[in-house]
């Protein structure tokens, strides 16, 4: 029962990324604020280390759930600060295969990066690009649809 309770309840974000400051009250992060048990973050980039509140952390400000919570983050690339940021501010959760760094990222390191997972959907019969460079965007990836 609990693990089909998990295998419903388990959330996905990935091929996301923060580039912005983050301010906010509680529960503040560079990818996911607060979160419930089963949240996995795959192939996501946080790039600033300028993140203000109480509870904060790179991925993810708060994570709570039970003994059955699979909250994970892997292949994650998170600025730290210099080590003034964890990864999960307070909470259960796991990091794997995660790099913290900090300074600038190179633009088209955090493209290649969210093209690990997804690169291509199909569309209409099509092979179509998810992510490209987009000048509009000071060189930073978008969707290709943006």
């Amino acid at each position: 029962m609990h693990i089909k309770e998990k295998e419903h309840n388990t959330k996905y974000i990935y091929n996301s990324y923060n580039k912005g400051e983050i301010a906010g009250n509680q529960y503040i992060a560079g990818i996911c604020g607060n979160s419930k048990c089963g949240t996995n973050l795959y192939y996501c980039v946080n790039t600033t280390d300028k993140i203000s509140g109480t509870t904060i952390g790179s991925a993810f400000g708060f994570v709570y759930g039970s003994a059955y919570s699979y909250t994970n983050t892997n292949d994650c690339y998170y600025n730290d600060g210099n080590g003034k940021l964890k990864v999960i501010g307070e909470g259960k959760g796991s990091v794997s295969n995660s790099i913290s760094f900090t300074g600038e990222i190179d633009k088209n390191f955090m493209l290649e990066t969210l093209k690990k997972e997804i690169s291509q959907v199909e569309w209409k019969g099509n092979s179509v690009d998810v992510w490209r460079i987009n000048s509009s965007n000071d060189g930073y990836p978008t969707l290709y649809w943006e």
